[in-house]
């Protein structure tokens, strides 16, 4: 018992002359753990970006939204997607209906990239071909509802696929990962 309380008076002792040493250890422990923090923080918010690219995209493999994308593929072949500023039948206000929701979708996927609320390169990975050939689709459609008076109506989704369109390259691998995890810790 007694070389116990000498054994805790030592490390009481230590600590004591390790305190008084000055600010030298602790500084560099605060710093550490900052560190330790930061790093943890955007690997969290990298891993949350991949599983909201991975949502978007399971939103996009549901049978609901190809029956949309097969009805915006029947509207382009038809050369009808100018008629859907004014529909006229029952049957045009559904194709215009699945038009405007898939052009949302890919507006949605755009504000989240420039935003940066999902991964980009995941996103590009995926949606590339379909996302570009959709904005070739639909660019007169949206020209001509941005001519009516929605001025800004499907911006976003112009502006990534003419970025996509600009650079078609997908960035991979650890260069990927550490430019990645330095926009979360610096994002300017």
């Amino acid at each position: 018992m007694a070389s116990s309380g000498s054994d805790s008076a030592a490390i009481t002792a230590d600590v004591a002359s390790a305190a008084s040493s000055g600010p030298g250890w602790t500084f560099w422990a605060i710093l550490l753990s900052v560190a330790v923090a930061l790093l943890s923080i955007a690997a969290q918010r990298a891993v949350a970006k991949r599983r909201a690219a991975i949502d978007l995209i399971l939103v996009s493999e549901t049978e609901q939204f190809r029956t949309q994308r097969a009805s915006l593929g029947d509207t382009v072949r038809n050369n009808q997607m100018l008629t859907l500023m004014e529909p006229k039948s029952a049957e045009d206000f559904q194709r215009r209906k699945d038009v405007s929701n898939v052009m949302n979708h890919y507006e949605l996927i755009a504000i989240s990239i420039f935003n940066r609320t999902v991964d980009d390169q995941i996103m590009k990975q995926y949606e590339y071909t379909v996302l570009v050939g959709t904005w070739e689709d639909c660019k007169d459609l949206a020209k001509a509802i941005g001519d009516s008076g929605q001025k800004t109506a499907y911006g976003n989704f112009k502006k990534l696929a003419e970025l996509w369109i600009d650079d078609p390259e997908i960035e991979t691998g650890l260069w990927r990962k550490a430019k990645s995890i330095t926009r979360e810790i610096i994002p300017w």
